[in-house]
């Protein structure tokens, strides 16, 4: 069985224009909550009309990436803000972090100075007692 065509151009259209809608309420959300766009000194917000005639064109594609990308200089300051907040808070513990990383490679190399003085104490003591065994035959050969 074949598909029509045009059913499918039809479908196609019907969905294009259901997203086109959806548009033209998301562009006048963003310009006046995101973009704080409100009729003020002699300015008045564009209608709802205005907003759909905007949204029919061949600029769709590019209404969409604004409405999702574009924001306000005071949200941007704000997301700005923020990573610097995070930065600030994450950068002491990698810091301490470091600091314990120095303090136990500083431990790591002191208890190899002490496992080696400590083979050499023990060497040291080992020699002490043949010298002192041999002294002490030597005494009670002498004696």
């Amino acid at each position: 069985m074949a598909e029509n065509p045009n059913i499918k151009m039809r479908a196609s259209a019907a969905g294009e224009k259901a997203k086109n809608d959806q548009l033209h309420g998301a562009l006048s959300k963003w310009a006046s909550d995101d973009m704080k766009f409100h009729a003020q000194s002699g300015f008045k917000l564009p209608s709802q009309e205005d907003f759909k005639f905007l949204c029919s064109g061949p600029l769709v594609d590019v209404w969409k990436y604004v409405t999702k990308h574009v924001k306000s200089v005071q949200t941007a300051q704000l997301v700005k803000g923020n990573v610097e907040l995070q930065r600030r808070i994450v950068e002491p513990c990698r810091s301490e972090d470091a600091e314990e990383r120095e303090r136990r490679q500083a431990l790591r190399q002191h208890r190899s100075r002490v496992a080696r003085n400590l083979a050499q104490a023990r060497g040291d003591l080992a020699q002490l007692r043949r010298e002192l065994g041999h002294a002490t035959q030597e005494l009670a050969a002498a004696g």
